[in-house]
């Protein structure tokens, strides 16, 4: 499973899932599009997991640069 993907890994996926999650977990956006066949529930609850994870190196750096810090992710 794949994150952040780029334009070539996005056109060759079988699933396209956009996320949009609070630090605290809480999902504002989901969007899910099968690009070549159905998905389960069980691969919508991993790629959730995996935003979760992702995500909170995210937040940490948003913090980081709130507070006047430079930043590099």
């Amino acid at each position: 499973m794949l994150v952040d993907l780029d334009y070539k890994e996005d056109s060759s996926a079988d699933l396209d899932m956009n996320v949009v999650m609070t630090q605290s977990g809480k999902i504002l956006e989901t969007q899910g599009t099968a690009e070549k066949a159905a998905f389960s529930k069980s691969d919508v609850m991993r790629i959730m997991d995996a935003a979760e994870e992702d995500l909170m190196p995210v937040f940490d750096l948003q913090h980081s640069a709130a507070d006047g810090h430079i930043v590099e992710s």
